[in-house]
């Protein structure tokens, strides 16, 4: 819209674009310019997965890491190569249980466990912040029976320096740099060669030209695809691509080890495929299947209330009003989102799909604008946040 204003041209680059930027690329919405190879002597990186059921079955795993990838690593080095090891949770674990009781640790105001962070021997909430000391002993029957169960970029860089002892490691994530200015120091450093071994979030995929990495490590890659998201394909291909992009940036071709239990995923094939047009298709076909966008547009409404009752009578005049405006097919909800809960209010979420063929958009966000301010007047204590065209 900026560029239409100053009559400017605008290039979106990306070697992921989105389903619904290449969609309008190939349908000559927007020009399409494709670079088929990479720049100057720098060839793909090898790509090849690695089996967890059956490397666990072996007794092939020390922690979290397999003997395939713990030999790699070990070649790396002996190399003076630089190694990146990605797994996009933060934290040392996800999950503290009790094996007597049952109990979890979870969040008094949101919905969702707290996390352990080792070094600061904290449980902590990741949406909300609030923070409690972790308990030596269960909460509930006082049992020193607490289990901690996954695991989180804290817990591997632990593993890492127990593995090898002579190798520098730094991790890279929101607890290890808050600030732009501490990552970009870690990146700096990284880049000069001042360790060896860089553990991280997705802070570590982006665009980065690291010259020494030789080894890009994929923890558990296919944990990422099976959110309850229509776009969680996409973004599980996008960011396990971009990573893997790290590897061989020079004249020796990298590698890159993707540990995972569904090794037949179509989308980890694709990734090893290094196919983005076939990708492509396969998600094209899905979207128009079960008419999601590029064929419509999503307006997302969340409704948010510390009183579930309120909420739940939000969500019913809310859906009558939708009923007048727009065929129910098209109504998804009210349905409680992945986090159903946040700072003590509860959630619940209608998704709304446009079919730009059938339907004057502008005319029905006027409709929908209108119904919205009635509802907030019946319900003044619900708080409504509409989202059009949500990520």
């Amino acid at each position: 819209y900026l560029a239409s204003l100053f009559k400017a041209k605008v290039i979106l680059g990306s070697a992921t674009p989105s389903i619904e930027s290449y969609y309008n690329a190939i349908n000559e919405k927007y020009g399409l310019v494709v670079l088929s190879d990479r720049f100057g002597e720098s060839i793909m990186p090898d790509i090849k997965l690695i089996p967890l059921k059956l490397e666990q079955q072996l007794g092939n795993m020390t922690g979290h890491y397999s003997k395939t990838l713990i030999d790699e690593i070990n070649a790396q080095l002996s190399k003076s190569k630089q190694i990146l090891v990605f797994r996009n949770r933060r934290g040392y674990s996800p999950i503290v249980k009790c094996g007597n009781c049952n109990y979890e640790a979870v969040c008094d105001r949101c919905d969702i466990h707290l996390t352990l962070h080792k070094f600061s021997n904290k449980l902590k909430c990741h949406i909300c912040g609030i923070q409690k000391v972790m308990p030596t002993t269960c909460p509930e029957c006082n049992m020193a029976t607490l289990k901690i169960l996954g695991f989180g970029t804290e817990q591997l860089e632990e593993e890492m320096n127990a593995l090898f002892p002579s190798a520098k490691i730094k991790r890279l994530d929101l607890d290890a740099a808050r600030t732009r200015k501490s990552q970009r120091e870690i990146i700096e450093e990284f880049e000069d060669g001042d360790f060896d071994i860089l553990v991280g979030t997705q802070m570590i995929t982006k665009g980065f030209d690291f010259e020494k990495v030789g080894l890009v490590a994929i923890i558990q890659a296919d944990q990422m695809l099976f959110y309850p998201d229509f776009r969680s394909h996409e973004r599980g291909y996008q960011l396990l691509t971009q990573v893997a992009g790290r590897a061989g940036r020079r004249q020796d071709q990298g590698n890159v080890l993707i540990q995972a239990f569904s090794v037949n995923h179509p989308i980890l094939s694709l990734v090893l495929s290094q196919d983005y047009p076939k990708f492509y298709d396969h998600e094209i076909t899905e979207r128009k299947h079960f008419n999601y966008p590029p064929f419509t547009r999503l307006i997302k409404i969340e409704l948010r209330n510390p009183k579930p009752q309120l909420l739940t009578d939000t969500c019913t005049d809310l859906y009558n009003r939708l009923k007048s405006l727009l065929d129910k097919n098209y109504i998804l909800g009210p349905a409680e989102p992945h986090i159903s809960r946040i700072k003590g209010s509860y959630i619940k979420e209608f998704v709304l799909k446009l079919d730009k063929s059938k339907i004057d958009i502008s005319k029905f966000k006027s409709a929908l604008k209108t119904e919205l301010i009635q509802l907030k007047s019946d319900f003044s204590s619900t708080r409504i946040k509409v989202d059009v065209d949500p990520n």
